[in-house]
């Protein structure tokens, strides 16, 4: 079933313009694609991190703190995995 979805996703990544990647003007260049994947989970956890920073639940610097947290042990997972 993913198959169907190969081309597509494909051409849409290739077509991407990093110097316009939306409708909205960006305050900087560039579009974030990371082939691994554990990076949509890891952009969940984050965010909701971050949304509970937002509403007074934590600090921004524990969310931050635990982004930069979970980002590394998705590294280290894969980069051991690379090298096994």
């Amino acid at each position: 079933m993913a198959s169907a979805f190969a081309e597509p996703t494909k051409a849409a990544i290739e077509a991407a313009d990093p110097t316009n990647p939306g409708l909205q003007p960006r305050p900087a260049i560039g579009i974030q694609f990371v082939d691994i994947p554990e990076f949509p989970d890891l952009g969940t956890q984050v965010s909701q991190d971050v949304s509970s920073a937002i509403a007074g639940k934590t600090s921004v610097k524990d969310a931050l703190d635990k982004g930069q947290e979970l980002a590394e042990d998705v590294a280290e997972r894969y980069q051991k995995r690379s090298e096994g």
